[in-house]
């Protein structure tokens, strides 16, 4: 599967994908309604996990910020392969572990904070990783990956422009 930046994917409750390339924001809807944007994602990334070890499905959508390709397997696909292939096992829950690393420090980072601090933040964590270098998000995909509004976003960054 293939996208270009700024386009949208969702997929359902029951896929897993596997990510070759591109820089995307992974996000689902809560049950009030509201987006919730995960984290800034980079290739290697394995999405969708989650699913195998637990009843509850939640669609996902990924926003594509730099030209997307990946893998897109059935949950039960996907465990088949667990169960046959030991050393993929092995590579994927290590995939999942760095997974749930990256959304805790992200959710640490952004949690408790202001708005300045969390576009702040994400500023800092794009800046620091080679792997996000040349990505120039959005105000709304910093928005949606920040769970503030896209006006907050652009006060935020105006103010920082006029500030420097």
């Amino acid at each position: 599967m293939r996208a270009k930046r700024k386009k949208s994917l969702i997929f359902d409750a029951r896929q897993i994908v596997i990510v070759r390339s591109g820089v995307f924001i992974p996000s689902f809807l809560r049950e009030d309604g509201k987006e919730i944007g995960l984290s800034l994602k980079k290739p290697g990334s394995l999405l969708g996990v989650g699913q195998m070890f637990t009843d509850r499905e939640r669609m996902f959508n990924l926003y594509i910020i730099a030209d997307f390709e990946g893998c897109v397997f059935s949950v039960s696909h996907f465990e088949s392969l667990f169960e046959k292939y030991h050393e993929f096992a092995k590579l994927a829950m290590r995939k999942c572990i760095e997974n749930l690393t990256s959304h805790s420090e992200f959710v640490v980072d952004i949690a408790l904070s202001d708005s300045e601090s969390k576009v702040q933040a994400l500023q800092n964590l794009i800046d620091s990783n080679s792997a996000f270098s040349g990505i120039k998000l959005t105000h709304e995909e910093m928005a949606v990956l920040l769970g503030i509004n896209r006006v907050t976003v652009t006060k935020v960054v105006s103010g920082k422009k006029k500030g420097n």
